[in-house]
């Protein structure tokens, strides 16, 4: 049985790969799959991220995956090739060659690099008016957001770093909070639909899928 075990540096984060990665691929491959997300403790530094992921990996056992869940958006110096990726301005081109920086640091074929792009509520960004559920009075605010964002962007995932996903959608639902309705939200919009739009989330979503 393949153990694979997501490290997440929040709540959100690990809340999501109970409530959507762990269910997507135990209930496809029962038996033959089982998913755990180790979570970060306080500041997310790469000494932290390195150590974390170097002790799930533990003895070289061949049913062992790891992956990450961390936020390109606001991420640590320390991490390796942070300075150089910083200057490139194609955002898949940075994400990517952070993700190659990092996997050539930790050496172990069985890491998998993923940090999102820019953060988690880029995926909420698929389509912002599913959070009119939990924000009904909010309604027709991210209907016009949802609207702007399709005319800026051809994925939510490039919404950057000048105005974050999360800031956008403050801007328009200066209540929300990430920890009771994202994961809820991207529940709501279905995997499938996110997939779609994001490009580089379906390619990490792909790499786990190939684990079975």
């Amino acid at each position: 049985m393949t153990r694979l075990y997501v490290v997440s540096e929040g709540l959100t984060e690990i809340n999501f790969v109970r409530d959507v990665i762990t269910p997507h691929l135990e209930r496809r491959w029962p038996k033959r799959i089982t998913v755990q997300a180790p979570k970060l403790e306080g500041n997310c530094t790469y000494g932290k991220v390195q150590k974390l992921v170097r002790a799930v990996l533990g003895n070289p056992g061949s049913d062992v995956r790891v992956t990450t869940m961390i936020d390109l958006y606001g991420l640590p110096g320390g991490f390796p090739g942070r300075i150089l990726c910083d200057g490139y301005e194609d955002p898949w081109k940075r994400v990517q060659e952070m993700e190659r920086f990092f996997y050539e640091d930790l050496q172990d074929e069985r890491f998998i690099p993923y940090l999102q792009l820019h953060e988690f509520e880029a995926l909420i960004l698929t389509d912002a008016r599913c959070l009119a559920k939990y924000y009904p009075s909010r309604k027709a605010d991210l209907d016009k957001l949802a609207q702007s964002i399709k005319k800026q962007f051809q994925s939510p995932e490039e919404v950057n770093r000048m105005t974050s996903p999360s800031r956008r959608i403050k801007d328009v639902v200066p209540e929300y909070q990430k920890v009771p309705f994202g994961v809820s939200a991207v529940i709501d919009l279905g995997i499938e639909a996110i997939r779609r739009e994001c490009r580089h989330f379906d390619s990490w979503f792909r790499k786990l899928e190939a684990l079975l």
